[in-house]
């Protein structure tokens, strides 16, 4: 029985002891993924309570192919299909699951995945479940991307990219998205932390690059993130979605997402629609900030600041009230402040958990 304790102590004495953190209620949040401040947003709260109550079905109460599967899935599907431009849709019940359902079903025996060694750990630890072969490609490098797909002995290559890796902040280049294309490969795309962050609309990589989707492109994303609900979706040509619902353990036996979570995303994707031109000023006034404060600049919301100095700028920021990420390794290589430039705290709080940072580590 001490065996599990010995290996806590262990991770104590690294300093990798993790525990669940409460959300004070007056915190100033830059720690969370709700990057657009919606989880306070209590008009878009009513409106999808209002739906959820005119259905009249307040919980799912069993797998989407038991009958879970209600009309609040249906709409959200449908929103997500127009808004990105795929042919079919389909919700899961966290990005989680997702990547899961994508990894281990999608590739067979014959097929080679191509994950990028900075993929969420999701997909990673998804990787023993593939009956697939599977190797890891330098982070957003394009050749060595380039050289395993023109070494592939394969029947199908699946690549695996985040549009917005979470714990670097980078977005995935256009040469990467070129290459599975030009060599036939099934091209995913992982997009949690890319709609509602990336491009002129908010419309996440599509948008940012200015490209279409394509019959070989998956596309999943969280509900969790810039949407600020729970759950996820994966989006794809129709054969793909129906092979995944018929296949995808985490779709067939898990119970589908709550009928008020999916209406939720469904009003906060109308207004974030609606109102993507202001929102998009707002990111990027706060970019600009980041900017002035470190001297470079910075393409999305997530900043990481790498410094030994990480933990003592942590506990500062807490000391004045202020939640930001303390990443430790092994999650990054190297101690990080993560700060979210989220749109949920006005800009004078924004400013002084700029100033305490930068004044840390410059």
């Amino acid at each position: 029985m001490n065996e599990f304790q010995k290996s806590l102590d262990a991770l104590s004495k690294k300093g990798r002891l993790r525990s669940k953190r409460f959300l004070p209620k007056n915190a100033v949040d830059f720690a969370s993924n709700d990057y657009l401040g919606f989880k306070k947003d209590k008009a878009t709260f009513d409106k999808a309570y209002e739906a959820t109550v005119k259905e009249g079905f307040f919980a799912p109460s069993a797998s989407q192919l038991v009958y879970g599967y209600q009309s609040a899935h249906k709409k959200l599907e449908n929103s997500l299909k127009k808004l990105h431009g795929f042919e079919d849709a389909v919700i899961v019940g966290s990005g989680f699951l997702a990547n899961t359902a994508l990894v281990s079903t999608l590739p067979g025996h014959n097929d080679l995945i191509l994950m990028d060694e900075e993929y969420h750990a999701s997909g990673i630890a998804a990787l023993e479940l593939s009956k697939a072969k599977h190797q890891l490609f330098a982070h957003s490098d394009a050749q060595d991307l380039e050289e395993r797909l023109k070494n592939a002995k394969a029947d199908r290559v699946f690549v695996f990219v985040e549009s917005v890796y979470s714990m670097i902040g980078d977005i995935v280049p256009l040469e990467i998205l070129k290459l599975a294309d030009r060599y036939g490969a099934y091209l995913v795309i992982d997009e949690a932390h890319g709609y509602g962050v990336i491009g002129d609309k908010l419309g996440g990589i599509y948008d940012y690059y200015g490209i279409s989707p394509k019959q070989n492109h998956i596309k999943m994303g969280t509900l969790s993130k810039a949407i600020g609900s729970y759950g996820a979706y994966v989006l794809a040509k129709k054969e793909i979605i129906s092979f995944l619902v018929n296949r995808a353990k985490p779709i067939i036996y898990s119970t589908a997402l709550s009928p008020f979570d999916a209406a939720l995303a469904n009003e906060r994707i109308k207004k974030i629609t609606k109102n993507s031109k202001s929102l998009r000023k707002k990111i990027d006034e706060r970019l600009l900030m980041c900017e002035e404060a470190f001297g470079k600049k910075f393409s999305t919301p997530i900043i990481m600041i790498e410094t030994k100095e990480a933990k003592k700028i942590h506990e500062k920021l807490l000391k004045n009230g202020i939640l930001t990420g303390f990443i430790r390794p092994p999650t990054v290589k190297v101690a990080s402040i993560r700060l979210i430039a989220r749109l949920g705290e006005d800009k004078k709080r924004f400013a002084k958990a700029l100033r305490i940072i930068k004044e840390a580590v410059c």
